[in-house]
C-alpha cells in the first residue's frame, strides 16, 4: 500500500486560482449591492422630502389670502425671471402675518415674520406700509423653520395658480418636481 500523499504545488495553485476569483466576484456583488441600497436610499429620501415640502408649501398657498411676491405669469421669460422664494400673507392667523419660503445653500426655510413700527411695536403692519415720514417698518421674526433639505434649485410662477419647479440632490440622484398650486382665497 503507498503512502497517502499530499497535493502538488500546481493543484494547490489551481485551487488558490479559483478561490481568488470566487472571492472577487462575491466581493462585486456585495459592492454593487451595497451601492444600490445606498441610491435606493437617497431616491427614497428626496422623494419623501420633496413631497413633505410640496405639501407644507400647497397648504399655505390654499390659505393665503395674497401672495405678496410680484410672481411672474411664466418661467421662460429672461426679462422676468421667476423667484426663489416666496411671501404670502398668512391666511392661517387672524394676526397680519406673513409666510416666507427661501432657500440658504441646499436647506429651504419657512419664516413667519411681521412687520411693525418702533413707535407702535404691538400694531402689526402691511409688509408695504409706510409711517409718516416715508419709512419702512421693521420686521419681527416669530418663526423660522427647516423645511427640507438638499434644495438644489426652487422656482415660483404663475399667479393663480402658483407654479412651482423643485429640485433636489443627493449624491448623484437628482429628483425634480413641478406643480401647480391654487389658492381658496386668491
Amino acid at each position: 500500500m503507498k503512502p497517502p500523499r499530499g497535493f502538488t504545488l500546481f493543484e494547490i495553485l489551481i485551487a488558490m486560482a479559483i478561490s481568488v476569483t470566487l472571492l472577487g466576484v462575491l466581493f462585486s456583488i456585495y459592492t454593487l449591492s451595497a451601492k444600490s441600497l445606498s441610491a435606493g436610499q437617497a431616491r427614497a429620501e428626496l422623494t419623501q422630502t420633496s413631497r413633505s415640502i410640496m405639501e407644507r408649501i400647497t397648504r399655505d398657498i390654499r390659505e393665503t389670502k395674497n401672495v405678496v411676491s410680484g410672481l411672474p405669469p411664466g418661467a421662460l421669460d429672461p426679462l422676468n425671471p421667476p423667484l426663489e422664494e416666496l411671501m404670502l400673507e398668512d391666511g392661517h392667523s387672524e394676526t397680519l402675518q406673513y409666510i416666507r419660503y427661501y432657500r440658504d445653500g441646499g436647506d429651504l426655510y419657512r419664516q413667519i415674520r411681521q412687520y411693525y413700527f418702533p413707535e407702535e411695536p404691538q400694531i402689526m403692519v402691511p409688509h408695504n406700509a409706510e409711517d409718516e415720514f416715508g419709512n419702512e417698518p421693521e420686521i419681527s421674526i416669530i418663526e423660522n423653520h427647516l423645511v427640507g433639505q438638499y434644495i438644489s434649485e426652487i422656482i415660483f410662477y404663475g399667479q393663480n395658480p402658483v407654479s412651482l419647479k423643485l429640485t433636489l440632490e443627493k449624491e448623484t440622484i437628482i429628483h425634480e418636481t413641478r406643480t401647480a398650486l391654487y389658492g381658496r382665497n386668491l
